[in-house]
């Protein structure tokens, strides 16, 4: 692995992991509280999550399928 790419991995798991977190508990309190401004926290909470899932899970891939091909 290149030094770059070492550097790319961590900061996507980073970023990944915040926006994970953040988007669960957006997703939390837009649930809890049912009004029309809890509408917009839900939905923005479910990007966030769905964001934050796909860089930590494209962060992973490289490593996974590398081991694979060998």
């Amino acid at each position: 692995m290149t030094k770059d790419y070492k550097t790319l991995k961590i900061m996507m798991k980073a970023i990944g992991i915040s926006l994970l977190i953040i988007g669960i508990i957006m997703e939390i309190i837009g649930f809890s509280s049912f009004s029309s401004g809890s509408i917009m926290i839900f939905g923005l909470g479910g990007f966030m999550v769905v964001i934050g899932f796909g860089l930590i899970s494209i962060s992973i891939v490289r490593p996974v399928s590398k081991y694979y091909a060998t």
